[in-house]
């Protein structure tokens, strides 16, 4: 079972979030070699409810998957 860590997830913008921002999540998660990125689900939930739900798209330069999801949480 794969999982993530707080420091996996990287909330935009920074370096602070105000009530009304849209906010981008990346993630990069320590995904073992012999998976694809894209056969990673990931599923983000705030407060209960669903943000994402998709699969990561690549590995960066170092070979660390990547997954990135714009605008997807209104904090109005």
């Amino acid at each position: 079972e794969l999982s993530l860590m707080p420091d996996d997830v990287v909330l935009f913008p920074v370096p602070a979030i105000y009530a009304g921002d849209l906010v981008s999540f990346q993630i990069l998660p320590d995904v073992p070699a012999d998976l694809a990125p894209d056969e990673i689900l990931v599923q983000i939930f705030v407060d209960g409810e669903i943000l994402v739900e998709g699969g990561l798209v690549s590995r960066n330069l170092a070979g660390q998957s990547i997954g990135l999801f714009e605008w997807v949480w209104d904090t109005t």
